[in-house]
């Protein structure tokens, strides 16, 4: 599944797609490219810690979540929509167990938070 945005193109060299501005990326391309490799390696390398996506609202996406939305996450994060989708960047969950997905509702692995007894 494919989409199709003003200003969007493939980098050469690359292998992603980002925003781009003549011939360099902008602030937004370099958002999507974080997003789309969160989304296909859901751990930071070098480390191994958990990734996630923060939104422009301040609410947690997992990376399942942001593969599976990254068409509307690359739109409204390169045109600046403000439909939830938008995203201010990817981080890692160090310490917080009661982090969840504020789409699929899925908590978001810590990296050294302990497991909280059922």
């Amino acid at each position: 599944m494919g989409y199709s945005i003003e200003g969007v193109r493939t980098i050469r060299g690359q292998g992603t797609t980002g925003v781009t501005k003549g011939d360099e990326m902008t602030e937004q391309g370099n958002i999507i490219v974080q997003v789309k490799r969160a989304a296909k390696e859901k751990y930071a390398w070098p480390g191994g810690y958990p990734l996630f996506i923060v939104l422009a609202n301040g609410a947690a996406l997992c990376t399942e979540c942001a593969k599976k939305e990254i068409g509307l996450i690359a739109a409204a994060t390169s045109q600046g929509y403000q439909d939830g989708w938008k995203v201010s960047g990817v981080d890692v969950n160090w310490e917080d167990t009661s982090l969840y997905c504020d789409h699929c509702s899925e908590p978001i692995e810590s990296a050294y938070g302990e497991e909280q007894e059922a």
